[in-house]
């Protein structure tokens, strides 16, 4: 890929490597809430600017807000 300034941009016309993440198959790239919340933790340890870790802790908030709805609704009214 041809470089410009001090980063190396890919060239669009260039075709994906084999390989490469598809979104074709979201069974393989679907991330559960879980696995979503442990991310973010892992990300928020290893922010250093504070506004990148205000940013992730209320990404944070949400994705755990969201699963104890989920889990909320769940209890409410289990699967059969």
């Amino acid at each position: 890929p041809p470089l410009r300034g001090r980063f190396a941009v890919p060239d669009p016309s260039a075709p994906p490597c084999p390989g490469s993440a598809s979104f074709t198959n979201l069974t393989e790239t679907t991330m559960t809430i879980d696995q979503h919340i442990e991310e973010l933790r892992a990300e928020l340890r290893n922010a250093v600017y504070r506004g990148e870790r205000r940013k992730i802790e209320a990404e944070l908030a949400a994705a755990i807000a969201e699963r104890d709805a989920a889990l909320a609704a769940w209890a409410q009214d289990p699967p059969q």
